[in-house]
């Protein structure tokens, strides 16, 4: 009702830990919908503001265990994200088990979280899990690390270009083209006479 809507709202903007309880049983009472009553918005915002004024440990204790109690793509992301930002020492870890995640929207979630601490290490230990992923999880690798411009993968992505997998090749060729360089020239130019002439041609 109306009461129970504001009074986790108010918990979840100046509540402090004895709040979680309550509002963890209220998320999880919604199955974690952001719609009844708001109470996952207002779990999550207290996650965040714990962890934003020092008090970490409670913050990804709470985040792991979300995390773990629902297959909502959307809620396990916003657990993650909090996870990627504050718990520093692990980052790579959970990024890379998050790559092995059947859902796409969710991978798609990390890779982004990912962009706000990304650096040349982070992408060489991305990309090397390409050989350990489907080809659907492989094209999402390859799109972010095109998105990065990651010079130092060329190598890694160039061969790509000749999969059997349409839309792990298309993306390869994007990347390429993205990051630019005499590598990723010579692969264009090699694909300029298979299927994916076209694309080839556009990067």
């Amino acid at each position: 009702d109306p009461t129970s809507e504001a009074v986790y709202h108010a918990l979840g903007c100046c509540g402090g830990k004895a709040s979680l309880r309550t509002l963890a049983d209220a998320a999880a009472a919604s199955d974690y919908d952001f719609a009844p009553y708001d109470a996952t918005a207002s779990y999550l915002r207290l996650l965040n503001r714990l962890a934003e004024q020092g008090d970490t440990k409670s913050a990804l204790s709470a985040a792991r265990s979300l995390g773990k109690a629902t297959a909502r793509a959307n809620v396990r992301a916003a657990a993650l994200e909090l996870q990627l930002k504050y718990d520093t020492s692990k980052r790579t870890r959970l990024l890379l088990t998050a790559l092995k995640d059947s859902n796409r929207a969710y991978r798609g979630a990390a890779l982004d979280a990912a962009n706000d601490f990304a650096d040349e290490t982070l992408e060489a230990a991305v990309a090397g899990t390409l050989s350990s992923l489907d080809d659907e999880a492989r094209t999402d690798v390859v799109n972010w690390l095109g998105s990065r411009h990651a010079a130092s993968q060329i190598g890694v992505i160039t061969p790509l270009i000749r999969s059997t997998n349409d839309e792990l090749a298309a993306a390869a060729i994007r990347a390429a083209g993205r990051i630019g360089g005499d590598e990723a020239l010579e692969a264009l130019i090699a694909a300029l006479d298979g299927k994916h002439a076209t694309e080839a041609a556009s990067a």
